[in-house]
């Protein structure tokens, strides 16, 4: 018993260790982490999802599960799709990187994703999946907006294209642009809803940013039209950050805008509009920046309003002291794609102290807070999106915060004493 007792406390001490080993070796060996530039990192963690994503999909859909889901229940129905939109926009990007330097990776990302791709695409035409949309909307889903949905199978299915070569999925692709067009042209003020009476300002300047980019692949150049729409949509928020939620007809603000939405949605803006993107940008980095003396990270809610040091909600997941791990995450690819150097260091070196990133490329602590049944690796998914969010790389590396070294060093502490203590009964007992 006392043998196995210390051969535990040994194989502790390596399970505490390799993450801080791992995320120091990864600051210094992998520049895109601190320069905004591509990461090797992000490659890794692709290919240990593409390893388990077809498995997890193929087994969600043969069971049907979607179809008992109500509404309500937001990381069962949107999670899986919100996933796979994620992952193929991510090897889309990751791709394109690796085709401009093959050493960011030992092999092609759409070729180790070959499955993941083709699999991820299943899950987002798989009519089952459409379920809670229907629940909305009613059966046919033609007539009305469903600006998210819409978005996330277009942009699923855009990447796919441009990944693959396949024509298969392009009257469906050209179905989908060609409706969040149409309503988008028709809305009095540029707004459409997600569902009846739901409307996220920041799902429009996606569908917008998504019919810009994969309009090209159906004949069409909608470019001027896409600065046309932003404007529209951006009239009623006086110049500044879209709402978290606005009225259609009236286009008035229901609720002011939050980080976890505006992380998402400034990407796609800055595509459509760089001038207003870097505007808004700016705007969100004096509204919702937060920056303490040990961690920096983005606000859920900006400066003018302060809740309790505890909140939830399953958009913005947990906000702690005023610190939105939706808003952050999300907000690491915001960053990166609008060149702040400074910034996407800083949460690039948070990710990597706080993942605890495993030996088969898995995140420890964003598997743990995944939703097990339903959506089991969006976290990880999320976080390498963010991570292949890049931009031209900086001469000079950006800082580390000193969270980075608080985290790594405990671990290194920890996993030194648990291993001297091993260690020593392991030669005394010999």
């Amino acid at each position: 018993m006392k043998r196995v007792f210390t051969f535990t406390l040994l194989l502790l001490a390596g399970f505490i260790l390799y993450p801080a080993f791992f995320s120091i070796w990864t600051l210094f060996t992998d520049p895109g982490i601190r320069n905004g530039g591509p990461t090797k990192i992000s490659f890794k963690i692709h290919k240990s999802l593409s390893t388990r994503l077809p498995e997890y999909i193929d087994d969600r859909i043969e069971s049907e599960i979607a179809t008992t889901l109500t509404v309500e229940e937001i990381e069962a129905t949107e999670w899986p799709l919100y996933g796979a939109f994620f992952y193929l926009r991510a090897t889309e990007k990751l791709q394109a990187q690796y085709e401009n330097n093959q050493t960011l990776s030992s092999s092609s990302p759409k070729e180790s994703g070959k499955t993941a791709i083709e699999a991820s695409v299943r899950l987002l035409l798989d009519e089952n999946h459409a379920h809670w949309v229907k629940v909305y909307w009613g059966e046919n889903l033609d007539p009305h907006s469903n600006c998210f949905y819409r978005l996330l199978v277009a942009g699923g299915l855009g990447a796919h294209h441009r990944l693959t070569g396949s024509t298969e999925h392009l009257p469906v692709l050209r179905m989908h642009l060609k409706a969040l067009t149409y309503h988008l042209d028709q809305s009095s003020h540029g707004l459409i809803d997600d569902y009846p009476g739901q409307c996220f300002p920041m799902d429009v300047a996606a569908a917008i940013g998504i019919v810009r980019e994969y309009s090209k692949i159906i004949g069409e150049d909608r470019i001027d039209w896409a600065k046309d729409a932003l404007a529209r949509m951006l009239q009623h928020s006086d110049g500044k950050l879209p709402a978290y939620t606005a009225d259609v007809f009236t286009g008035t603000i229901q609720t002011p805008s939050r980080g976890c939405t505006n992380g998402f949605g400034l990407p796609f803006i800055r595509e459509a509009d760089p001038e207003t993107g870097e505007r808004l940008y700016q705007q969100y980095c004096d509204r919702f920046w937060k920056n303490d003396s040990l961690a920096q990270g983005w606000r859920e809610f900006d400066m003018s309003y302060s809740p309790d040091w505890l909140y939830f909600d399953a958009d913005a997941g947990p906000v702690l002291w005023s610190f939105g791990t939706a808003a952050t995450g999300l907000g690491l690819g915001t960053a990166r794609a609008y060149r702040d150097h400074e910034k996407s260091s800083i949460l690039g070196c948070e990710l990597l102290a706080t993942s605890l990133p495993l030996p088969n490329g898995r995140l420890l602590i964003p598997s743990l807070v995944a939703n097990k049944e339903h959506a089991p690796y969006f976290p990880e998914i999320v976080l390498m999106y963010q991570l292949s969010q890049s931009s031209s790389a900086s001469d000079e590396p950006g800082p580390i915060p000193g969270i980075f070294w608080l985290i790594t060093g405990t671990q290194l502490a920890l996993g030194l004493v648990l291993l001297r203590f091993g260690y020593k009964r392991l030669r005394k007992k010999n």
